[in-house]
């Protein structure tokens, strides 16, 4: 019968022991959270093409190829975009927009054409952080064919990294396309970056590492 006592005594502290190295681990977890970089965003893009400038013309038989024997020209413009002071609420940031002008031959002739851009995006004053700026360029390049122009980047996407934590900046979109006088939207979302505290790894160890020794002592 003591023996009996004893073995439920002994399996009793067993569970206690597991239950609070299971509470230790999900505080740990806990506190993996993600860091949330701001409800509100203040920045700044610019963009530049192949001539560093923000517009750049193309034009038959000089930086582009047109079927046919008209002299259609495409002029392809990046409006940048500045928020106020006050910022704007995320996570889904407006980058600019892209205008795609075509005066098309007097036979309707396609043009093809090849160029680079370039898209800098400034958080000047980030909510969520102290005397930090982030830089992002998304680099990439623009082909024009059938009177429409894409635009592929690579890399599309930037990490960041600063003393309140990290955050991924992406566009929406990859490729973007726009059409003969269009204009398309560039867009992009700002995702927070789970950054584990010291403390909370110290817990998750501490954790772990009493499941093992309960688990070591169990089988003896």
């Amino acid at each position: 019968m003591q023996l009996l006592n004893f073995g439920s005594c002994r399996e009793e502290q067993m569970k206690n022991s597991i239950t609070r190295m299971v509470f230790s681990i999900c505080l740990g977890l806990g506190y993996l959270v993600p860091f949330a970089f701001g409800d509100s965003y203040v920045y700044s893009t610019a963009g530049t093409f192949g001539n560093g400038l923000s517009s750049e013309t193309f034009t038959c038989g000089v930086n582009s190829t047109c079927a046919g024997g008209g002299l259609p020209i495409s002029t392809l413009t990046f409006n940048s975009f500045t928020t106020g002071l006050q910022g704007v609420s995320g996570p889904t940031l407006n980058l600019g927009s892209m205008l795609l002008s075509v005066t098309q031959g007097i036979r309707g002739d396609s043009q093809t054409y090849d160029g680079l851009f370039s898209l800098a995006v400034q958080f000047d004053a980030p909510v969520g952080t102290t005397g930090q700026t982030f830089d992002a360029l998304l680099s990439g390049n623009v082909h024009g064919i059938n009177g429409g122009a894409v635009f592929t980047f690579d890399p599309y996407s930037q990490m960041f990294s600063g003393t309140s934590g990290s955050f991924e900046l992406s566009l929406d979109s990859n490729p973007i396309f726009v059409g003969s006088n269009s204009t398309a939207s560039i867009t992009a979302t700002v995702s927070p970056i789970a950054t584990p505290e010291p403390s909370s790894m110290l817990l998750l160890g501490a954790g772990l590492a009493g499941l093992g020794g309960i688990r070591r002592r169990w089988r003896k």
